[in-house]
């Protein structure tokens, strides 16, 4: 059975709170997203899954519970940021609800040395849209 965790780091006057989201089965961590909260937004800073359950709505599911935990908090936008490249990912974010709204030309730089790669700078307005729960 797959279980979710939050836990939630106190905010402090001037400081945005943080908030994780992990998603387990049998006590193995399956995957976790690190969530930025300030104000009325909040920004998802990662978002990993391990490999072996990759493609099989892990990722889905921290997003959705990362989402449900902000619009508890009073969260009116998420933001994030994603790799031009990472087609996956930018797969996933479409079915939760995130549009493009702008793009960081070379924000991301390859350890191989590569060429620069353009990140897509994505919201999603938790007030006006309910996640798109879904499945494949």
């Amino acid at each position: 059975m797959m279980r979710g965790t939050r836990t939630r780091s106190p905010s402090r006057p001037g400081r945005p709170a943080a908030s994780r989201s992990s998603a387990s089965r049998d006590d193995v961590l399956h995957g976790f997203a690190l969530v930025r909260a300030t104000l009325d937004e909040a920004e998802i800073l990662t978002i990993c899954t391990a490999p072996g359950v990759r493609r099989r709505g892990v990722g889905f599911a921290i997003v959705t519970a990362a989402c449900a935990y902000c619009g508890g908090l009073g969260i009116q936008r998420l933001f994030l940021e994603v790799s031009v490249e990472n087609a996956p990912a930018l797969a996933l974010y479409a079915r939760a609800g995130f549009a493009v709204i702008g793009r960081r030309a070379g924000y991301y730089q390859p350890q191989d040395g590569g060429p620069p790669i353009d990140a897509l700078v994505l919201a999603l307005t938790l007030a006006d849209q309910p996640l798109r729960i879904s499945k494949r």
